[in-house]
């Protein structure tokens, strides 16, 4: 059976269950001594093969006791983007934060001086 988005998500795991049991047979491996290879309980490899759902880090014990972590490149790859896309992306990004000049008013424009030369006493 091909997985695809068309199966419910019961029946993607009942076939992801069909092939572990017969990856796990293909070795001649016993459930208790899979799920010993695994590190998992004899329950978790019936779970799984029965098309039942289990922990993600589960399954990646059972990958890696098949030897086949590498599978997961597959499932979620990286995102590819374009060259010019990339460009474009890093042409947008801001290099610095500059605020535009404010208006001057007119005490802007009057000489400075201390609190006290002012002129008033």
């Amino acid at each position: 059976m091909h997985l695809d988005n068309v199966l419910t998500d019961n029946a993607v795991l009942a076939e992801i269950g069909r092939r572990a049991a017969e990856h796990r047979v293909a070795r001649g491996l016993t459930q208790s001594e899979f799920a010993e290879r695994a590190g998992v309980t004899r329950s978790t490899i019936q779970r799984v093969e029965s098309g039942g759902s289990i922990q993600l880090t589960s399954f990646v014990k059972i990958l890696r006791a098949l030897n086949r972590v590498d599978a997961l490149d597959n499932v979620l790859t990286p995102e590819v983007r374009s060259p010019l896309a990339e460009l474009e992306r890093a042409r947008s990004r801001r290099q610095r934060v500059r605020h535009a000049p404010t208006a001057a008013t007119p005490e802007d424009d009057a000489p400075w001086v201390w609190g006290n030369q002012g002129g008033e006493s």
